[in-house]
């Protein structure tokens, strides 16, 4: 890996030594890797990855990891700026784990373009270090997932175990992994995982914009528990209703979606006309879906001002007169 970043400067000189006489025009032009000879660039110019299994670092640029089971941790926490930047980050072939370090908050539908993340490729397994949060749609699953019926064939499993989350919703009912495109988030309890609904593409055919009418909705279907690579691990299993998207998610982790039931648990007043309240999800405050207004036992009735996910920006209810 080079230890510094500089411009290269590129001379084009023609067949009689001239480079100022003539026009030219350049076709499948293609720089390719050379082997240092000085130490300072590891041999390939992929940052030290190889086909094999490799453990990686990436702090910023374009990182190729190739192909393999390779696990790539982040150096910042400023991943989201940077990725948004131009970071680029491509797993390759396998099953690619990507860590955030702790702290991390990061956005896929930030970095969504036309039912791509942009900015990273083939990286199915994300790993939270602690006091993180990730933010992903259908969309972003659908995008960075594997198929069950090849790259994530490890996580397979015939049916789910109907238990209730910590906060009391129940499973909807049990499912397989077969034909899924799964997944899957890693980490602590102090992380926060939420999933958002399938997002529209952007992309308008006959006065249509793509996945009109598919938002659908993620519905818990119970709990899996899986050995991986000699690590066995309980997962909450998430399926997107329209899509074949499944994420799998590590027990520990505060997981929220688009449709458990919302309890109240705080009232704040801010003043004498407007109240802040604090609502969860399985634990996990939540606020990005439309609410009808609703009515408490002793008259106040609120309406709901849709933001985003607490952690990002607090939710913030008034009272209707």
């Amino acid at each position: 890996m080079a230890t510094t970043t500089k411009d290269i400067n590129v001379k084009v000189i023609g067949s009689g030594g001239n480079t100022t006489l003539f026009d030219w025009r350049f076709d499948n032009f293609l720089f390719g890797p050379a082997i240092p000879t000085d130490g300072s660039l590891t041999a390939g110019g992929n940052g030290g990855a190889t086909a094999n299994p490799d453990a990686l670092t990436y702090s910023e640029g374009a990182l190729d990891a190739l192909g393999s089971n390779d696990t790539i941790t982040a150096t910042s926490t400023s991943l989201q700026t940077t990725l948004a930047s131009g970071g680029m980050i491509n797993g390759g072939a396998g099953v690619d784990t990507f860590k955030l370090v702790a702290g991390t908050t990061l956005d896929l539908t930030a970095l969504n373009d036309i039912q791509t993340v942009k900015p990273i490729s083939q990286v199915e397994v994300f790993e939270l270090l602690g006091s993180s949060s990730l933010v992903m749609s259908a969309n972003d699953v659908l995008s960075l997932g594997g198929s069950n019926a090849s790259t994530m064939a490890a996580y397979s499993f015939a049916s789910t175990t109907q238990t209730p989350t910590d906060s009391g919703v129940q499973p909807t009912g049990t499912t397989s992994s077969t034909g899924k495109v799964q997944f899957v988030v890693n980490g602590t309890s102090t992380d926060n995982f939420w999933l958002d609904a399938l997002n529209t593409d952007g992309v308008t055919t006959n006065g249509v914009v793509g996945n009109t009418g598919l938002s659908g909705q993620w519905d818990y279907k119970g709990t899996a528990n899986l050995t991986v690579g000699g690590v066995t691990q309980l997962y909450k299993v998430y399926n997107h209703s329209t899509t074949q998207a499944q994420v799998l998610v590590d027990a520990d982790i505060n997981a929220s979606t688009d449709d458990n039931l919302v309890s109240i648990t705080s009232v704040k007043a801010s003043g004498t006309t407007t109240k802040v309240i604090t609502e969860t999800f399985d634990n996990l405050p939540y606020t990005n879906r439309e609410m009808d207004s609703f009515t408490t036992n002793n008259g106040l009735t609120f309406k709901q001002e849709i933001q985003k996910p607490s952690f990002l920006k607090k939710p913030v209810f008034s009272i209707i007169p």
